[in-house]
């Protein structure tokens, strides 16, 4: 696990206020190649490349959220899971990229009961409900299934009520 101190700012993009995504692009041996990639949440493309400003730089109420279990908008919770990462595999079986998620994970009212029960099956099989492409969900499963684990792991006690406006 890193160190708090050593985690990203949580971005988003300034021209629409929604979360990006960050992925380290790194070479055969793991080592970082060229820069930090931003992108608009998967799940949701945008009409627009990317313009990465720090999530402190915006106010509350301005951004558009998105739960990171099912990508809806209706987000109610916070919860902190610090310090998880994600080595991305290329076809080859070579790293290709790594992914820090941010410290605070956003839940909508129906993801935050399944977090709450502890239901992992529940809240993978609702996750991978958000991609179209039932080939990808297949593809996917595993990388979502160890990245709740991670979640699971690293989740610190309580949660925090995100406040009414836009979502």
């Amino acid at each position: 696990m890193i160190d708090e101190g050593d985690l990203p700012a949580a971005m988003v993009c300034a021209a629409c206020s929604q979360p990006l995504s960050r992925r380290i692009p790194l070479n055969e041996f793991g080592e970082q190649v060229g820069d930090v990639v931003y992108t608009h949440v998967r799940h949701h493309e945008a009409d627009h490349e990317a313009v990465p400003q720090p999530r402190a730089e915006h106010f509350e109420e301005d951004l558009t959220q998105f739960c990171d279990f099912c990508t809806s908008t209706k987000v109610r919770w916070r919860y902190r899971a610090p310090g998880i990462q994600m080595i991305v595999i290329g076809e080859d079986d070579a790293p290709v990229g790594r992914h820090h998620s941010s410290s605070d994970w956003a839940a909508c009212e129906l993801c935050a009961r399944l977090i709450e029960r502890r239901s992992k099956k529940a809240l993978l099989q609702r996750a991978l409900l958000a991609w179209d492409d039932e080939e990808a969900r297949e593809v996917i499963r595993e990388s979502v299934r160890g990245l709740h684990e991670a979640f699971f792991t690293t989740l610190q006690p309580g949660r925090h009520r995100v406040p009414r406006g836009r979502r």
